[in-house]
């Protein structure tokens, strides 16, 4: 598949890749395209990108962001139904953490994949 994409676009999906793996990242996304595309090394759309507002740092500072802001691990209609039958979300999740971190509930990050992007 990859073998009908140019040079650069290869190299773009290169480092989107290293994007996400720098990231602790599970997959590649758009955003890590976008980040690949704003960086430098893109050349013409760096600068497209750049005299639009949009730099590689804010990219970056933008997907750290939303990364942090991890949903909790129960709706707020899970912990209602708990409640209801007598169970204290909040007792539960504090001792989680007592126990186990402050990050016990948080998806653990995959290992960065050493095979190559265009799987040879």
């Amino acid at each position: 598949m990859f073998r009908r994409f140019t040079v650069a676009a290869r190299e773009t999906v290169v480092r989107a890749k290293h994007a996400a793996q720098q990231l602790h990242h599970a997959q590649i996304g758009s955003e890590h395209l976008l980040l690949a595309l704003a960086s430098p090394e893109a050349g013409v759309t760096h600068q497209v990108l750049l005299a639009a507002g949009l730099s590689e740092q804010r990219v970056r500072d933008d997907l750290v962001r939303l990364a942090e802001a991890t949903p909790a691990p129960l709706t707020e209609e899970d912990a209602t139904a708990l409640r209801s039958i007598g169970i204290d979300l909040d007792a539960v999740l504090a001792r989680i953490e007592e126990s186990h971190g402050p990050d016990a509930l948080r998806p653990p990050a995959s290992p960065p994949q050493r095979e190559s992007v265009w799987g040879r």
